[in-house]
């Protein structure tokens, strides 16, 4: 079957239209196929984060992602190495218009990144200032296919710094979603919140600043430091309305490093 005959089953928690352009949601049963995921809403230019990762499965890889349409975007789930058995895993999502946008009480900028050649660092500028430092989330977009991570450092209000976790081959395309820390409630009556928190290498609970009644929110996340250059990337388990378990998980079945490493990982949650 076809990527363009394949669609994935989205459990989605969706922004209402009045809020402004935006979805979010959980993808399940990601697997190495390339998978269709339509949107629920249709974009000029859709910016397109998926993070983190479920661990049904606890080998290593990551979600790559293509094709981002006005109205959908092709994802699958890409094992490290030469394994090419792997269990389904499930992932969260958050869809952005490009752009400088409200949302509740809180401030969002999305943006895309196009980069050539070496993993050298990179300084984004946002349009405006922010009211105080945002959480960064990223995904990085391939044309051939392959996997690429990024890290983001230094954020400020007016800016971040970026890095490419492995050296580019060819042109590569960092969707980039800043979400002002706070917590509002929207329109609708569900409520949102960007937060930052320590995650170690070892599942740990990290507990959401508001208790919601929803015991399945969508709660997307992304590493925010670089205190470790090691490619990891994020994992979840067991997320609750109170809580969520993240670890840092090797990149690679060769990294057997357990080095003390915690790095500041930012966070947002959305009924």
């Amino acid at each position: 079957m076809s990527a363009k005959d394949r669609f994935l089953t989205a459990m989605s928690r969706l922004a209402p239209v009045e809020d402004g352009p935006f979805e979010w949601g959980m993808v399940r049963g990601l697997d190495a196929s390339w998978t269709v995921m339509p949107f629920a809403k249709t974009y000029n230019t859709p910016v397109v984060v998926v993070r983190s990762v479920s661990q049904h499965d606890a080998k290593p890889g990551r979600v790559d992602v293509r094709q981002a349409l006005a109205d959908r975007v092709e994802l699958r789930f890409q094992s490290s190495g030469d394994d090419a058995e792997h269990g389904k895993e499930d992932a969260f999502y958050m869809i952005a218009e490009a752009g400088r946008h409200p949302l509740g009480d809180l401030a969002i900028e999305a943006g895309r990144l196009i980069a050539e050649g070496t993993d050298e660092n990179r300084s984004i500028r946002f349009a405006s200032p922010f009211a105080n430092a945002p959480i960064v989330l990223t995904s990085v977009k391939t044309a051939d296919g392959e996997a690429v991570d990024a890290r983001v450092d230094t954020i400020t209000v007016g800016s971040f710094s970026t890095a490419f976790a492995a050296p580019l081959g060819s042109s590569q395309m960092m969707d980039w979603i800043a979400v002002q820390e706070g917590s509002s409630t929207l329109k609708s009556g569900r409520t949102i919140e960007a937060f930052s928190s320590d995650v170690g290498l070892d599942f740990g609970s990290v507990y959401f600043p508001m208790v919601r009644s929803n015991q399945h929110p969508t709660v997307v996340s992304d590493v925010n430091g670089a205190v470790d250059a090691t490619p990891r990337i994020l994992r979840h388990a067991n997320p609750t309305g109170a809580r969520i378990r993240l670890r840092l998980a090797p990149e690679d079945v060769l990294d057997a490093s357990r080095a003390n490493v915690r790095e500041r990982v930012g966070i947002f949650v959305g009924d």
